[in-house]
């Protein structure tokens, strides 16, 4: 069975193109999600914040992901709360972001806080 820290190695390999020798676990959260398109389905799940330091470039796959750009943090603290206010199907983040955001702003900045 594979690991927290194996999973997150190879997802950041194989959706980033990035080689992360060592992760740093800052917080699990649960959080759950209706699919605003099918109420049929929905996400009910531990969400697992890791953090590390990687300083070369980006290479997303278009297989695995939908999208990628840099997004300072006080940007997706303010849209996070924004997306709260906006209907699902219409939100800029994913489900999970809001859900982070909600927390206190020292609990989400020490989250993200890389050393």
């Amino acid at each position: 069975m594979e690991s927290l820290s194996e999973a997150a190695r190879r997802c950041a390999r194989e959706d980033l193109g990035v080689v992360i020798k060592n992760w740093t676990q800052r917080l699990t959260v649960p959080y759950y999600a209706r699919d605003p398109r099918d109420s049929r389905y929905c996400e009910n799940e531990l969400l697992y914040i890791l953090v590390a330091k990687h300083g070369g470039p980006l290479r997303m796959n278009e297989k695995n992901a939908y999208g990628l750009r840099w997004v300072e943090f006080a940007e997706v603290s303010k849209d996070s709360r924004t997306d709260l206010k906006r209907e699902p199907v219409d939100r800029k983040y994913a489900p999970w972001v809001s859900t982070v955001f909600s927390l206190s702003f020292e609990e989400v900045e020490e989250t993200f806080r890389v050393n």
